[in-house]
């Protein structure tokens, strides 16, 4: 991964910021096969919902499209399972 921990760090805020109930919405977006690539489409919709790019503007600008998937992707899962695990404690 090309982003570097603080960046990333920065994009794991902005994507809680957007309180998108994100395993619900993946699942949405796979059952009913939203856009040609519903996971690719899924990791984008949320990259834009987290105004990423307009809040770290000159971060965002360092990276192509295939760093920040692949960021998103990351921090989508990492997102997922502590919403897994915070259920699972109560």
């Amino acid at each position: 991964m090309k982003f570097t921990k603080e960046h990333y760090k920065n994009l794991l805020d902005c994507i809680e910021s957007t309180n998108i109930d994100l395993s619900n919405s993946l699942n949405h977006y796979l059952s009913n096969k939203i856009g040609n690539n519903p996971e690719k489409r899924f990791l984008w919709d949320v990259f834009w919902a987290s105004k990423y790019s307009n809040i770290h503007r000159e971060d965002s600008q360092n990276y192509l499209d295939s760093h920040i998937e692949t960021a998103v992707k990351r921090a989508v899962k990492e997102l997922i399972k502590t919403e897994k695990e915070l259920l699972a404690a109560n």
